[in-house]
């Protein structure tokens, strides 16, 4: 059956291509029938006219279009909204948000928002000290003067004379 099928399916893709104007059955040439349109620019100005009025839309509907349909709620750097922490999960997100001096834990879901819990004032803010500050306050200590070149000579010597010496008793011990 299968075998009939692509015999039939064969035999009358032939059959069209015979059909067709042209030797082999091809098509004739198109490129020598093409005869150019003598326009005088309305195609032209139909498309500039299309554009103008595309972007005369977008300017009076687009802002329309993002309040309503925009994106989350951003606030001001200034604003008495700040919302310091956010976590999300399944069933819905949780935010650590400040409000004009108080700080509440708020759970979000699609539908809702629910306070969770009211922490309180908010902390202040203290940064500390700057670092010079903190320079000018720490302790003044009184360093060592270095030792002089003389001194540092004498102690040379005197570990030259103990590394002998301890040469010396290990020379001795394995002699023994």
């Amino acid at each position: 059956m299968l075998r009939f099928a692509t015999t039939l399916s064969f035999a009358l893709a032939t059959a069209y291509c015979a059909a067709q104007d042209g030797m082999l059955g091809t098509k004739g040439d198109t490129a020598s029938q093409f005869t150019p349109s003598t326009s005088s620019g309305g195609g032209l100005l139909q498309m500039v006219l299309a554009v103008i009025v595309v972007m005369v839309l977008m300017k009076l509907f687009l802002p329309k279009m993002m309040a309503k349909y925009g994106s989350k709620l951003s606030t001001g750097l200034n604003s008495a909204i700040k919302v310091e922490e956010s976590a999300s999960f399944a069933g819905g997100s949780i935010h650590l948000v400040t409000v004009k001096g108080r700080t509440l834990l708020l759970g979000s879901t699609p539908t809702t928002i629910t306070t969770l819990a009211d922490l309180g004032e908010a902390p202040k803010n203290d940064p500390g000290p700057t670092f010079m500050e903190m320079v000018e306050a720490a302790p003044v200590r009184d360093f060592p003067t270095p030792p002089s070149v003389d001194q540092m000579r004498a102690a040379i010597q005197v570990a030259e004379e103990n590394e002998a010496a301890i040469a010396l008793q290990r020379l001795n011990q394995l002699m023994r």
